[in-house]
């Protein structure tokens, strides 16, 4: 017997997860022309905390100076070095000293709901900053 789907837009978001960065920014692109709203909704539930380095360096520049340095510390806690490294490149140097003193705290151990919470913040703003700029991911 098929499967009934009663919620279709867990199934969406599902297939976009899935899918490579070109063909889920163009497909969006195409759906917030017709529906806006649910396309940035559906961007911000497809896109992932560890694809915000492919954003382009503007973007993720100003997406630095947007978020708090204590929220990008807890944020960037528990993630590769590299990944850290990235992020700390591509925004403002005082800010970027800041959160990496934060990291490097001995007594900095956030929880995992906050670590997640933090991440969450960082992709919302980040879908926010797209939608104002027009923007997509880098491809």
């Amino acid at each position: 017997m098929s499967e009934i789907f009663i919620n279709g837009r867990e199934q969406i978001v599902s297939m976009l997860k899935t899918m490579d960065h070109t063909e889920k920014v163009k497909l969006i692109r195409q759906l917030m022309l017709r529906n806006e709203k649910l396309g940035r909704e559906l961007l911000f539930e497809s896109f992932s905390f560890e694809q915000v380095t492919q954003v382009d360096p503007n973007t993720l520049f100003q997406l630095g100076d947007n978020i708090h340095q204590s929220i990008w510390a807890l944020a960037l806690k528990q993630t590769e070095m590299d990944f850290q490294r990235d992020i700390l490149r591509a925004i403002n140097r005082k800010k970027a000293e800041k959160i990496y003193t934060i990291l490097m705290e001995d007594d900095f151990r956030p929880k995992a709901y906050d670590i997640a919470r933090a991440r969450e913040k960082v992709v919302h703003e980040l879908v926010e900053i797209m939608q104002l700029q027009k923007k997509t991911i880098r491809q």
